[in-house]
């Protein structure tokens, strides 16, 4: 793409989120409620029980957040399961993890990219994260974002969501599926790393441009004021949070790491060190944006083709 282009995207982006993601007034930080949360020698790796799903539809349910969450709407957590097949025994499943705010991709893109795995024999599922879509908050003064000038909040999304995707892998393990990859694109990406580092279950793990550097995403892009005035008021140290301390678990030939060759969101030496760290896995470097990148069709089969290759024909 364009480098011009894939840039202009990014930095409309940006100031885009930064203007709608101005809180009205500050919050109270509630540092010392993060860094007890984030003490907790569970939080990378909460045990919960599988989660039980509860079907509306052919492919929308709903389960009990593992969790227990201040606002009522994050007590229930949405997803969507594109069945492979009537049986969800003896078949793989791939987990799609949205972005920050991704609403477009979560209910255009995502489903597209999961229709096109059940073709392939692979079940796929995904989850709403915390703060964002049916569990979004509406009546002020509630905090309606993943992130948030309120530490304790984002630190127990952060949390949360982890929590939720390891009920839903007890969900697919007690159902039979064979295995599990796992695909996140920036922040999903970034959780999808966390998960891979602590959960054997994961089999395959995809991430594309992933906050990787938490300190460096706060400190460098302008939505994440909020959390820069809390830190400078209330100091606590975020850096356990970044993906460099933490080795996955999941072996070095499983595992595949896009980068935009012109990301103005996630800075390039980030995401070098992460490749660094993890051992130098299979990495493609592709002439876009943060926000282009996934939109060629070419990237997502290519993608699609790894984790079929991964997960059924063990490639």
């Amino acid at each position: 793409m364009n480098e011009f282009l894939a840039k202009a995207a990014d930095h409309f982006t940006l100031a885009l989120a930064e203007l709608m993601h101005a809180e009205s007034a500050p919050r109270a930080p509630r540092s010392a409620e993060a860094k007890a949360l984030l003490e907790r020698p569970d939080f990378f790796a909460p045990e919960v029980a599988p989660a039980e799903l509860v079907f509306s539809g052919d492919v929308d349910f709903t389960f009990q957040s593992p969790v227990p969450a201040e606002e009522p709407e994050n007590r229930t957590v949405h997803g969507r399961f594109f069945r492979a097949g009537s049986s969800l025994a003896a078949r793989p499943a791939v987990v799609l993890i949205h972005g920050w705010n991704d609403e477009v991709g979560y209910h255009l893109r995502q489903p597209t990219i999961a229709r096109e795995f059940n073709a392939r024999g692979l079940h796929c599922v995904m989850l709403e994260l915390p703060y964002h879509m049916h569990r979004r908050p509406e009546a002020p003064p509630a905090i309606r974002d993943f992130i948030s000038g309120d530490l304790a909040a984002m630190i127990g999304a952060t949390h949360r969501s982890i929590a939720e995707h390891r009920a839903l892998f007890g969900f697919l393990e007690k159902a039979g599926c064979s295995r599990m990859g796992l695909w996140g694109y920036s922040l999903g990406g970034w959780l999808a790393g966390l998960l891979s580092c602590h959960d054997p279950r994961v089999d395959s793990l995809v991430i594309g441009t992933p906050m990787c550097d938490i300190r460096a995403t706060v400190a460098n892009l302008g939505f994440c004021r909020p959390v820069r005035e809390s830190l400078r008021r209330e100091p606590l140290d975020i850096s356990v949070l970044n993906l460099t301390n933490h080795p996955p678990l999941v072996p070095l030939d499983r595992m595949l790491l896009y980068v935009g060759e012109h990301d103005q969101f996630i800075p390039a030496d980030s995401l070098e060190a992460l490749w660094q760290a993890w051992g130098r896995p299979e990495r493609r470097i592709e002439p876009h944006g943060h926000m282009t990148i996934l939109g060629p069709r070419r990237i997502l089969h290519a993608t699609e083709d790894w984790l079929e290759k991964k997960l059924i024909r063990r490639g």
